[in-house]
Order: C-alpha cells, then sequence, then structure tokens
C-alpha cells in the first residue's frame, strides 16, 4: 500500500480485506462481500493507527465470535460504508475518533448514520479535551450520540469493553436481534376477557416477562392440551416450572410470584426486589391490581400501608430521610426575628 492511501480491512472469521480505494476492493478468490458479512459489524475509525490496530486487536478478542469487527482511517470509510449497505451488511456499532482528517468523529457518525440508521455509535474523547468533550455532549443532547469513551485506555476490561458491551446490548434491544425474551409465565384465555387482561397487567407492571395466547389459536389449543384443559374455561396462567393456576384469585398469584408467603403474609426475599420496601409494594399492587410507583429522587418506593396508597390512605409518596442539619442564621437574623 502507498504512503497517503486511504484503508480499510476487515477483520472475520474468514478473510481480511485490504481496499486501498472505493471501488477498487481486492478480495481473496472466491470470498465476497455478502459472503463475509454474515455477522453485525463493528466500524472503528481513527486517525492513528497504532492506537486503531490495538483497538482492533482488543475488539475482536472479545466481540470476534459474534461480530465481524472493520477498522479503518479517514478517507474512503463512508463510500465504503455505502457499499456494506448494499451488500446486505448490518453494522451494529460506530466508534470514531473525535478529531479526525477532514471531519470530525460527530460528523461521521452523523453521516454513517444516515447508511445505517439502526447502528449505535460511540465517541472517543481524550483525557483533558474540552472541546472534544464538549462536542460530545452536545451530540448526546441532540440523539446524535449514544456513549463516549474517555482514550487513553488501559485495560480493555475497565474500558471500552463495558461500554462497547451495554451499546451492543442497547442495539440488540431494539433490533430484536437476539428474539424474544424467554415466556416465564403464559397466560391462555379468551382474547377479550377482562380477567385476562387483569391477569396481564400485574405482570407487565413488575417487569415480568410473559406471554399472552388466546385460547382460540393453535398455540393456545396446544398449551391447554398440554395442561390437559380444554379451550373456553377461564383464564389459565401456565409457568415455567410446570405450575397450572386456573384463574387464580390475585393472593395466589403474588404467592405464585414469590411476593407473599404461603401464610399470606408479605415475603422479604421477592424476587424482583430493587429496594427492601419494594416486597410488599409488589405484592399489593397485585392484590390491588394497581401499579407500584417510585419516587422521583432518593429511590424510595410508595409503601402501601405507611405512604396512604392503600385503603384509607392519602396517596402519599414515602422518600427516605437525610439527616436533619442545624439551620445557619446569618449575622443579625436573631434580631431580626425578635423585632418582627
Amino acid at each position: 500500500m502507498r504512503p497517503g492511501e486511504d484503508w480499510l480491512w476487515c477483520h472475520t472469521d474468514q478473510a481480511v480485506l485490504d481496499v486501498p480505494e472505493a471501488g477498487t476492493a481486492r478480495q481473496p478468490s472466491g470470498v465476497t462481500w455478502r459472503s463475509l458479512m454474515v455477522k453485525p459489524m463493528l466500524v472503528a475509525v481513527h486517525g492513528d493507527r497504532e492506537v486503531l490496530a490495538t483497538l482492533e486487536r482488543d475488539l475482536h478478542r472479545r466481540f470476534g465470535a459474534d461480530y465481524d469487527v472493520m477498522t479503518a482511517a479517514p478517507g474512503a470509510v463512508l463510500a465504503d460504508l455505502e457499499r456494506l449497505r448494499e451488500a446486505g451488511a448490518q453494522v451494529a456499532l460506530l466508534l470514531a475518533d473525535q478529531w479526525l482528517a477532514g471531519m470530525t468523529g460527530v460528523e461521521f457518525v452523523c453521516q454513517a448514520h444516515q447508511l445505517q440508521p439502526v447502528a449505535k455509535c460511540m465517541l472517543f474523547i481524550t483525557y483533558g479535551d474540552a472541546a472534544a468533550g464538549t462536542a460530545g455532549l452536545q451530540a448526546m443532547a441532540l440523539g446524535q450520540l449514544d456513549h463516549y469513551v474517555n482514550a487513553p485506555w488501559g485495560p480493555p476490561e475497565l474500558h471500552p469493553y463495558p461500554e462497547v458491551g451495554e451499546a451492543l446490548s442497547q442495539w440488540a434491544r431494539s433490533t430484536g436481534r437476539p428474539g424474544p425474551p424467554p415466556e416465564l409465565v403464559r397466560i391462555v384465555g379468551p382474547s377479550w376477557s377482562p380477567r385476562s387482561h387483569e391477569l396481564r397487567d400485574p405482570m407487565a407492571r413488575n417487569s415480568i416477562s410473559h406471554g399472552f395466547h388466546a385460547a382460540d389459536t393453535a398455540d393456545g389449543k396446544r398449551l391447554l392440551a398440554r395442561a390437559g384443559l380444554e379451550a373456553g374455561g377461564p383464564p389459565v396462567l401456565l409457568w415455567f416450572d410446570g405450575q397450572v393456576l386456573v384463574d387464580p384469585p390475585n393472593q395466589r398469584l403474588a404467592r405464585a410470584l414469590g411476593a407473599v408467603g404461603a401464610s399470606g403474609s408479605v415475603s422479604k426475599n421477592a424476587p424482583t426486589v430493587a429496594t427492601p420496601a419494594m416486597p410488599s409494594a409488589m405484592a399489593w399492587c397485585i392484590l390491588t391490581n394497581r401499579p407500584m410507583r417510585l419516587s422521583a429522587g432518593l429511590g424510595g418506593t410508595t409503601s402501601p400501608a405507611a405512604a396512604g396508597t392503600g385503603p384509607g390512605g392519602g396517596g402519599a409518596v414515602v422518600r427516605p430521610r437525610a439527616a436533619a442539619e442545624p439551620r445557619r442564621r446569618g449575622p443579625g437574623a436573631e434580631q431580626q426575628a425578635r423585632g418582627r
């Protein structure tokens, strides 16, 4: 490769492509762009080739089993991305340094995002670079950037693996690539039954993965037959561990979810607990079919009994109290108070 040429190379399990100029890719015999782009891609752009080589090595070591890693120097990258799109390639993440030849990193990810609109965008910001930091924060505020990573970084396990992993997780959820989450509870019942909707509400409000299957569909009939039941009856809840509950009362549903114990008392070890007050709130919202509200501020929760959201309550939100500090008065404050 001659000095000054733009270059691009793709690290995959099949081959490495060296593209000195846009549109003149040199490919190994029998290998096409389409055959290489089976897995989603990570595209990294940086002006320093040494940094870029290190980044490519680290990304491929951690994410190479599921993603093809493409690193590039400034130049014909956008043209190559357009060619990748025409070939059917899917880019999951775009990484760029803020200071590139001919454009900034924010400008690059904005243009690249038009070619790959579902890709997540990440910016490298050098420590102490106030201009790059301001540009990155402004881009995030405008929705042009999803994440940033400070550079230089040390062990990749500290940076940038966590940031890249989080961005890929967001991309996977937004595109549905991993498939639907597992159904911990399957509800089978009449589509327009009010009770069917009542049973689904506490599941959704407490982020419990579940699925609804109409009893008159093929899936619904198959699930009912597997449980030894017939269509036409009340809603049925099929648990992942084999439990079968036929139109359970709310108290029984809360017990099955671990929100209350067998005796009906509130459990202190509910599986979806984030704070000590969560089990009672979760149990109460299931039993009364009302949403559980979180306080905005210090992470407190609505306590069904103490907060007054239960019967006879006023709906107040309980928040943790900070230690009271003595009120400070300025000079002359006491004299002014006496004179009032």
